[in-house]
């Protein structure tokens, strides 16, 4: 990150996306922790948004047929990870919650 900072000085991080993460496997919950703790400046929240876009097969057999997951499958539960990620980046750049929940 320091060799980009003298290209775009005033370049700032907004937050670390964690994606295809499998929370049912505890080392991928180990990983996720240790990802929060290395975004996190002392005394500030860590900069790892707190959704993720965990692992589903829905998405690779989306990618397979070219289209994406929600012209593919529009019930799926991956769905309500996109909003959550849309409310957190509307609030880390606007400063303030949104109506989203």
């Amino acid at each position: 990150m320091a060799q980009g900072r003298g290209r775009n000085p005033s370049l700032e991080l907004l937050g670390v996306l964690v994606s295809g993460l499998d929370k049912g496997i505890r080392k991928a919950r180990e990983y996720d922790e240790a990802i929060k703790q290395s975004f996190a400046s002392s005394g500030q929240d860590s900069r790892k948004f707190k959704a993720a876009i965990t692992r589903f097969a829905a998405i690779p057999r989306a990618q397979d047929r070219g289209k994406t997951v929600f012209q593919t499958e529009p019930d799926h539960e991956v769905w309500a990870q996109f909003p959550q990620i849309a409310k957190e980046i509307e609030e880390k750049i606007i400063g303030i919650p949104s109506e989203l929940s």
